[in-house]
C-alpha cells in the first residue's frame, strides 16, 4: 500500500508504507541535513526514524530552532558518552550543567582520576572517528521490565529508579556501537549532522563545545562566566551533602517523609544568602545608592526583592522598591516586533527618561507619587500615597532591564549594587539528562500565568520564544556584571509545581500548534512524584508562583 505524504510546501511525494521519515526528506529537492533534522507530525515531534503508516502532512525543523538544537546538544552527548565507554570501559561520564555555549562535564577514572589533557584528546579523536565511520544512532524499543533488567546489569540504581517511575509500557533508547543510553527527546538523524564541536579541558572537568542555535554552522565563541561556574559548583555541592543530587533521591525523600527537612533546609539556605547579600551592601564604603535586581522570567525577581529589602531594613535601613514594571511606555509607545505584535521585552518598552526623573527626585529628599502601570488599558495609574527616600537608606529596583546601565545611567557605577537571579537547579535526571534552567522556568511560568493571570498553557507556550530571546538580548549579556548571584532554585519545586502543571498541559489537544511542546514538557515533568502545595513555607519564593 501507499501513502502520499505533503510537506508544508505543498510538495507531496508517493511512498510505500512504512517510509521513514528520513526516507521522505531525501526524495525531497530542498532537503540538506542543516534545514531538516526532525519533523512536526500531528503537531508532535518525530525523529527521522518514525515510520510513516498513514497519509500526513509534515512540516520540518532544521537545526536553527531550538528543538533542532536541543536534539542536536542530546545527540552530541550520545557521541561523547559513546567515545568514552570505547576509549575508557568501566569510566564514569557526568554531564552536568550550561556554561555559557557549553555544557560542563566530568570524567572520573575506575581508579577515582578525574579527565587530563589527553584523556579530552582522545576523546574527542574517538568521537570525529565514530562520526566518520559509524555514523549511525538506532532507536531501539524496549519493555519496560527488559530494559529494568539490563540497566540492573549494566547502569546504576539511579536509572533504574528513574525507568520504575516512568508510566510507559516501553522505553525508547538509542544504540551506537555497544553504547545504548535514554534521553528525554530525539535525536539528530545520524553523528554526519554534528559538524561543529570541540571538548576543551576546564579542571576538574571539560566543556563540550557546540554551535550557538541560531548560528548552527559556526562553533559559538566560549565566554569566560566565573560567577555562574562559581554558583552552579556551590549548588551541586549542596545538593550532594543532602543526598539528593538526582531525581531518584529527591524521590525518595518525598516517599519517605524525609521532604520536609530538604524544604526546611532549602529554604534556610536560600534566607541565609539573602542575609549576607544585605550584610555586603551595608558594608560598602561609599555607601550603596541603588541596588538592581533582574533575571530572567519567572526567576523570582518580585518575591526576591520583597524579602530582600526585608533583610536590608534588619540592617536598620529605609528601602524604597521599584518595579520596573511600572514604567512601561504607555501602549500606543511600545514598540514592536517584525511580526507586528508589541515588544515588551526592548528596553526601549520602559519610559527611561521618567525613571530617571523620579530617581533623582527621590535622592533629592522630595515627595514622590509612584506610578502604577494598567496593563489592561496600557496607560500609566498613580499609587494614592506619595513616598520620601530617608537619608541614607537605597533604592531597590527589579526587572528585566535593570543591570542595563542605559537604564540608570544618573547614577555612577560605585554607587550601585546589581543582583542577577537565576533558576539554577541542583538536581539531575541522571548522569546524562541534565534538567534545563529553561525548563523550570517555563514551568513555573505556566502554574503563574493560570493562578494570577487567567492564561492557559497554550497562552504562555506562545509567548515563549519571545520571552526567551527578550533574554537573549537584554540579560544575559549583563549577567556577568552582577556583583552578586542569586540562586532562585528550590530542590524540592518542581514536585509540587508537577501537580498544579500537568493538568494544564493535558489540556492541550492534538490539535494544537502547541501540543510538541506540551509533550515535551510532560515528558521532563514525567520522572518527579508530585509533591502537595501545602508543604511550601507561606514565605517561599515558590508562592509567587503557586499563590
Amino acid at each position: 500500500m501507499n501513502i502520499t505524504v505533503t510537506d508544508a510546501n505543498g510538495t507531496a511525494v508517493t511512498v510505500p508504507s512504512g517510509t521513514t521519515v528520513g526516507e521522505v526528506a531525501r526524495l525531497l529537492p530542498f532537503f540538506t541535513t542543516e534545514n531538516a533534522v526532525l519533523a512536526i507530525i500531528h503537531n508532535d515531534i518525530c525523529d527521522f526514524q518514525t515510520a510513516l503508516y498513514e497519509d500526513v502532512t509534515i512540516r520540518w525543523l532544521p537545526l536553527n530552532t531550538r528543538e533542532g538544537f536541543m536534539a542536536y546538544q542530546r545527540s552530541l552527548i550520545l557521541l561523547m558518552v559513546r567515545a568514552v565507554n570505547d576509549e575508557f570501559p568501566g569510566a564514569t561520564v557526568k554531564v552536568l550543567h550550561t556554561l555559557g555555549n557549553a555544557l560542563y562535564c566530568e570524567l572520573i577514572h575506575t581508579n577515582g582520576r578525574s579527565a587530563g589533557y589527553e584523556d579530552i584528546q582522545r576523546i574527542q579523536r574517538r568521537m570525529r572517528l565514530i562520526q566518520r565511520e559509524e555514523p549511525a544512532i538506532k532507536k531501539e524499543f524496549m519493555s519496560k521490565s527488559d530494559c529494568l533488567r539490563y540497566v540492573r546489569k549494566h547502569g546504576n540504581d539511579f536509572d533504574c529508579k528513574i525507568l520504575e517511575s516512568l508510566d510507559l509500557p516501553e522505553i525508547t533508547y538509542y544504540q551506537t556501537g555497544k553504547t545504548a543510553d535514554y534521553y528525554f527527546g530525539p535525536m539528530v538523524p545520524d553523528f554526519s549532522y554534528l559538524r561543529y564541536f570541540s571538548l576543551e579541558l576546564y579542571t576538574p572537568g571539560f566543556l563540550l563545545r557546540y554551535p550557538d542555535w541560531e548560528r548552527p554552522r559556526e562553533l559559538a565563541t566560549y565566554k569566560e562566566v566565573p560567577k555562574f561556574a562559581k554558583v552552579f559548583l556551590e549548588a551541586k555541592e549542596w545538593g550532594r551533602m543532602l543526598d539528593c543530587s538526582y531525581v531518584s533521591q529527591l524521590n525518595d525523600h518525598i516517599h519517605d517523609g524525609s521532604i520536609t527537612e530538604i524544604i526546611d533546609l532549602a529554604e534556610a539556605l536560600q534566607e541565609k544568602r539573602r542575609a549576607q547579600m544585605a550584610d555586603y551592601v551595608v558594608s560598602q564604603k561609599p555607601a550603596i545608592r541603588l541596588i538592581l535586581v533582574a533575571g530572567p522570567s519567572s526567576a523570582g525577581k518580585t518575591t526576591f526583592t520583597k524579602r530582600f529589602c526585608t533583610q536590608l531594613k534588619v540592617n536598620g535601613l529605609r528601602p524604597i522598591m521599584l518595579s520596573l514594571d511600572d514604567y512601561f511606555v504607555e501602549r500606543a509607545y511600545t514598540p514592536r516586533l517584525p511580526d507586528g505584535s508589541y515588544d515588551f521585552e526592548s528596553i526601549h518598552a520602559i519610559d527611561v527618561g521618567f525613571f530617571s526623573q523620579q530617581l533623582l527626585a527621590l535622592y533629592a529628599g522630595e515627595e514622590v507619587r509612584l506610578p502604577q502601570f494598567n496593563f489592561l488599558t496600557g496607560t500609566r495609574e498613580w499609587q494614592d500615597k506619595t513616598v520620601r527616600l530617608t537619608p541614607g537608606s537605597p533604592v531597590v529596583v527589579e526587572g528585566l532591564h535593570a543591570l542595563n546601565d542605559d537604564l540608570s545611567r544618573v547614577v555612577p557605577r560605585y554607587e550601585k549594587c546589581k543582583i542577577y537571579l537565576g533558576a539554577l537547579t541542583q538536581l539531575a535526571i541522571n548522569d546524562h539528562n541534565r534538567i534545563s534552567t529553561s525548563y523550570t522556568r517555563l514551568v513555573r511560568r505556566l502554574v503563574r500565568d493560570h493562578q494570577f493571570r487567567g492564561h492557559g498553557a497554550e497562552r504562555t507556550l506562545e509567548m515563549w520564544d519571545n520571552v526567551r530571546r527578550g533574554e537573549e538580548s537584554n540579560i544575559f549579556p549583563f549577567q556577568e556584571d552582577a556583583d552578586m548571584i542569586f540562586n532562585s532554585a528550590l530542590l524540592y519545586e518542581l514536585p509540587v509545581l508537577k501537580g498544579l502543571a500537568v493538568p494544564l498541559l493535558e489540556a492541550i489537544t492534538p490539535e494544537s500548534p502547541y501540543y510538541y511542546q506540551a509533550h515535551q514538557l510532560l515528558r521532563f515533568l514525567s520522572p518527579f512524584k508530585v509533591l502537595d502545595p501545602s508543604y511550601v513555607p507561606s514565605n517561599s519564593i515558590l508562592k509567587e508562583f503557586i499563590g
